[in-house]
């Protein structure tokens, strides 16, 4: 025989984990400071192809013009500019992957302690429908 209750709490279980699991499955056997950095990581490979591609648009549009009169001094002072716009332009960038990691990881553990009262709700219900079925219950009630 089948619990109403059970059934519809493995439900309402079951489209919870369909719509939000791609949020909290990620997380769930990572430390904090593991995802963060691992995000860290690809946001600086993502970070400094995003700066070349930056560079690289300015460079083809200063080349027409300001390229044709170039000297040494000219040259290493674009250079400088560059380096300190990309050591600058990381760090900002750095610091909000960064953020976002560590803000999607908070609500991904949340979801996921979520998840865990949903499953520690349903034994409960399963330890009631048990203890209804047993021996003792079952006298009780033909009394």
């Amino acid at each position: 025989m089948l619990n109403e209750k059970r059934v519809k709490h493995m439900t309402q279980m079951s489209i919870y984990e369909n719509k939000e699991a791609k949020h909290y499955t990620e997380v769930m056997n990572i430390s904090h400071k593991d995802y963060v950095m691992l995000h860290a990581i690809l946001g600086f490979i993502e970070g400094t192809l995003i700066y070349a591609m930056i560079v690289l648009l300015v460079m083809i549009l200063l080349f027409s013009t300001v390229f044709e009169n170039l000297n040494t001094v000219l040259i290493i002072l674009f250079s400088l500019l560059i380096l300190i716009g990309y050591v600058l332009f990381i760090y900002w960038h750095q610091q909000r992957v960064k953020k976002r990691a560590s803000i999607h990881y908070k609500q991904a553990r949340r979801k996921l302690k979520n998840v865990k009262e949903h499953w520690n709700q349903l034994e409960k219900l399963y330890e009631e429908e048990e203890q209804s079925k047993t021996p003792q219950a079952l006298k009780s009630a033909g009394e």
